[in-house]
């Protein structure tokens, strides 16, 4: 019986192993080759994906799981982010968690940056919205990540510059 807990525990510790680096350290887009994302593979990516997360009653994790790993999307072939496939399983799929799993990652992605009043945040602001001002249309969902993402930026801008103009760096 000792034998058959210690098997339990290194598996249960290698399965708690493999999700912390899917969900921590994971920076990949699934089904991505040569910087395009097959919409066919990525569907049988993620059946693959929900069936074990099923059979390790994990289900939970479906959509925080699949929004970190979206912002890893290459840009479409129309050059807008992400790609055709990614917005199609977004639009198809998203829940409260994989948008702001997707949301969180886009915005934690730009990491340590030097201020500028502003500015930066500004034009990424600006590319935001013209992001989503083209998806609007045929990807609601997707371009309502890019417009809060872009409402976000501009919060940050505002932020900046008041921060610059009352000398509080």
């Amino acid at each position: 019986q000792g034998e058959e807990g210690s098997v339990s525990s290194e598996a249960e510790n290698t399965y708690r192993s493999n999700i912390y680096r899917l969900y921590y350290k994971a920076e990949f887009c699934p089904a991505e080759e040569n910087g395009i994302v097959d919409l066919h593979n990525l569907k049988i990516w993620i059946e693959k994906l929900k069936l074990l997360l099923e059979n390790s009653k994990q289900s939970n994790l479906y959509g925080y799981l699949l929004g970190r790993l979206f912002s890893y999307s290459p840009v479409g072939e129309d050059g807008h982010e992400p790609c055709e496939a990614v917005r199609f399983i977004i639009e198809r799929d998203a829940d409260d968690n994989m948008v702001s799993e997707y949301t969180v990652s886009i915005f934690n992605k730009r990491g340590i940056h030097t201020p500028d009043a502003g500015r930066s945040e500004h034009q990424i602001a600006e590319r935001f919205r013209a992001n989503a001002d083209y998806l609007s249309i045929k990807y609601p969902k997707t371009a309502n990540i890019y417009y809060s993402l872009s409402q976000q930026y501009e919060w940050h801008s505002r932020r900046e510059r008041e921060h610059a103009e009352n000398a509080q760096y």
